[in-house]
């Protein structure tokens, strides 16, 4: 289950893309609802980052999108260790973020830059 305050309009879930929000859940357009415990999130992958824009860099290990004027790079899982199960945006040099699933990344790239991440998955 995906907490309600983790999404929002135009995020990307498995059962489709968010059109709006009801009390106990979402409408994914074409007459579709799914209550909050039926909706599930899908998980991130290279795959998903290479179809948002996302571009391997020199950097092993490093993938980065370009945001306005700078860009956003992801490490790829196990690249600070082996208990890096995701996906990390490192923001410091002691502080990261883990991203597991297609919406974290959308509402991370939407705080950093005021843009919607567009995806075709």
């Amino acid at each position: 289950m995906i907490q309600s305050n983790q999404l929002r309009t135009g995020d990307i879930i498995l059962e489709g893309k968010i059109q709006s929000f009801y009390e106990h859940g979402v409408h994914v357009g074409f007459g579709k609802c799914f209550t909050f415990y039926q909706i599930n999130p899908i998980p991130l992958t290279e795959e998903i980052l290479l179809k948002a824009g996302f571009r391997k860099t020199a950097r092993p290990n490093h993938i980065a999108i370009k945001m306005r004027s700078v860009m956003m790079v992801l490490l790829y899982p196990k690249t600070m260790g082996p208990w890096q199960e995701s996906f990390c945006w490192v923001y410091d040099e002691y502080q990261f973020t883990e991203l597991k699933y297609v919406h974290q990344l959308q509402n991370l790239f939407n705080c950093l830059s005021d843009q919607e991440l567009e995806i075709n998955i």
